[in-house]
Parts: structure tokens; C-alpha cells; sequence
């Protein structure tokens, strides 16, 4: 899958903010999920969601949205020019549970890396995943978030629609594996070298 990731910290960057008016707690309401505008409009986002909420309950989401876009380059996209005419596009914007699991910029940087890795092995031709550090704000504490953006191209809406799709399976599994890394990093290594697995 074509995956990459990027940072956007300065004064005039965007930046993701937990207690924005229209934050919705999905952990504490899982069921507010299936009322999301966007969720209404594109029901495999709600899957995304619901999938992370279970099993990635590391991160926390605090806000999404979804496009169509025109023609992309089929480049960005392991596509090709006729499949390429149609985009659909989302983004989630990610904070870690604790934001002070990533107060430094080593700690998030880290994890774009390792979640890039993973994406990049995949295969999920005609889609994209983009990974954009953040400076982030929750409860009055800072630190860094990463937005989420996801598309999926096609010779039609409904062909884009289900490219992206395939990306985000693709994408809550790879989150969903790198919440297990984390879970084994915090585990005290009781086992021998040999006996341990690696990437």
C-alpha cells in the first residue's frame, strides 16, 4: 500500500484539539457511533470504528470527516490513469488514551514509523494512507496527535468507495497490531532472547 508520513508543527499548522464543541466520547459511547453524519454517509467507517473502539483502545478519535475528490495521480496510488478518475477520502484525527504517552516528539515519531512500515508491507493497489503528526491539546495538557488520512481511486464514485474501503480494513488492523506492540513493550521480558520474536 502507498503510505507515507509527515509533520505539520509551526504557528499557522492545524492541530488537534480533544475538547472541540463537537467531540464525541465513542468509548464511553460506543453507540453514538451509527449517528456520526459521516458514519450516515459511509457505513464501512463506522466498522473502522467500531473495530478500533474493541480492539486499538489505545487511541482515542476526536474528529473525521469525508470528501470525493477528482482525478488523482496514479502514482500516489499504485493505480493506473483510467482507474484514477474518482476519489473518496477520509481522515481521522488520533490522540494516544494518556496524551502524555506522547508528550515527546520521539514517542509519536516512533510510531509513524513503525505503523508506515507495517502499511507499506501490505498490498491494497488503487489507495493511499498518510500519516501527519500534529501538535495536540486535551484537558489542558499538550502534546503530539496523528491525523489519519485514507483514499481510495477509481473509474467511478462506487469503485473509490470501495478502494477505500480496502484501506481501512487494511489500516484498523495495522493500528489494531501495533496496539499489541505497544501492549507487549509495557509486558517485563521474561523469556529468553531466542525465544522472542521480532519484526
Amino acid at each position: 500500500m502507498e503510505t507515507d508520513w509527515s509533520v505539520e508543527i509551526g504557528s499557522d499548522a492545524p492541530v488537534i484539539d480533544r475538547d472541540w464543541p463537537g467531540w464525541v466520547d465513542l468509548q464511553c459511547n460506543p453507540d453514538a457511533v451509527q449517528r456520526l453524519p459521516e458514519v450516515c454517509a459511509f457505513p464501512p467507517l463506522g466498522t473502522m470504528l467500531h473495530a478500533m473502539l474493541q480492539h486499538c483502545s489505545y487511541l482515542l478519535t476526536t474528529k473525521c470527516d469525508m470528501w470525493m475528490e477528482g482525478p488523482a495521480d496514479p502514482l500516489e496510488f499504485d493505480s493506473e490513469p483510467e482507474n484514477s478518475t474518482c476519489v473518496a477520502a477520509c481522515y481521522l484525527d488520533l490522540l494516544p488514551l494518556h496524551l502524555a504517552e506522547w508528550k515527546q516528539f520521539a514517542e509519536v515519531e516512533e510510531w509513524a514509523r513503525n505503523t508506515v512500515h507495517r502499511l507499506r508491507s501490505q498490498v491494497c493497489r488503487n489507495a493511499r494512507v498518510e500519516l501527519v503528526v500534529r501538535e495536540a491539546y486535551a484537558f489542558q495538557d499538550s502534546g503530539f496527535g496523528v491525523t489519519v488520512y485514507l483514499a481510495g481511486c477509481g473509474a467511478s464514485e462506487f469503485a473509490a468507495h470501495a478502494a477505500l474501503e480496502a484501506a481501512m480494513l487494511i489500516a484498523t488492523d495495522v493500528l489494531c497490531q501495533e496496539h499489541v506492540t505497544e501492549l507487549c513493550r509495557a509486558i517485563p521480558v521474561t523469556m529468553s532472547e531466542e525465544t522472542r520474536t521480532g519484526e
